[in-house]
């Protein structure tokens, strides 16, 4: 799928739900970052000296984690937020778009050269077009959920990976830190590019070319719908 009006409510659920499991992931990163050693020597029953050492200690970690839930509990009511965030970082539904334009306007060359002009003129329309065929393809309209499920939450991934990087810096350099900066963010730094070549290589294509797919199954199984519907739509 790709224009942004079309994809289902669900789809936008699906995506926070899996969201806000990977939140408590890279929560849990800065968290251990600062307070990790404390809490372990505790747990072994060594080093902490006073009970409200390690009260503080929860105290401060609840309140990163509450903090953090309560953002994305926010930003589930703003299920367009990773529309936003597609633009800045990948731009794959806009690739996306356009190749539909594209596949469209060629079909239409074979089938009905007369209305190429107009829907050269009427983008929206075509988008129309193109949704009004693929929502009845239930297969493969399954499987475009899925790969446009896979990038959003990647996007999330690399957003929350980079602040999570950050405050993990911000916390270790605090009095009482622990110093493990160097070696958790060589980590995140890894995985947030390995996530990034992966997207670029793999999400995105894959994107680009289901829906090539699903303009050829128009094209094989409703020549004629595709005709009469250009005919309507394109004056």
């Amino acid at each position: 799928m790709s224009a942004t009006s079309e994809l289902p409510a669900k789809l936008g659920k699906n995506v926070i739900g899996r969201v806000r499991a990977l939140a408590l992931f890279f929560v849990l990163v800065p968290i251990s970052a600062y307070w990790g050693d404390d809490i372990w020597k505790f747990i072994e029953g060594k080093s902490l000296e006073d009970l409200d050492v390690l009260k503080e200690i929860i105290k401060a970690g609840l309140g990163v984690i509450i903090w953090f839930v309560l953002l994305f509990l926010s930003l589930s009511r703003l299920v367009s937020l990773h529309y936003m965030l597609d633009p800045l970082l990948f731009g794959a539904l806009k690739k996306v778009n356009e190749m539909i334009d594209t596949g469209l306007i060629k079909l239409a060359e074979n089938l009905c050269p007369k209305k190429v002009a107009s829907m050269k003129n009427n983008k929206s329309q075509l988008r129309s077009l193109f949704y009004h065929f693929v929502n009845q393809q239930d297969h493969l309209r399954a499987i475009a959920f899925a790969y446009w499920e896979s990038y959003f939450v990647s996007l999330y991934a690399i957003v929350l990976g980079s602040l999570s990087v950050i405050a993990t810096f911000l916390l270790s350099t605090l009095p009482g830190g622990v110093p493990v900066f160097e070696d958790v963010a060589l980590v995140m730094c890894i995985v947030i590019i390995l996530l990034k070549v992966a997207i670029d290589s793999t999400l995105i294509p894959k994107c680009l070319n289901h829906a090539e797919i699903q303009i050829d199954e128009i094209a094989a199984s409703q020549p004629t719908e595709f005709v009469k519907q250009v005919n309507n739509r394109f004056p």
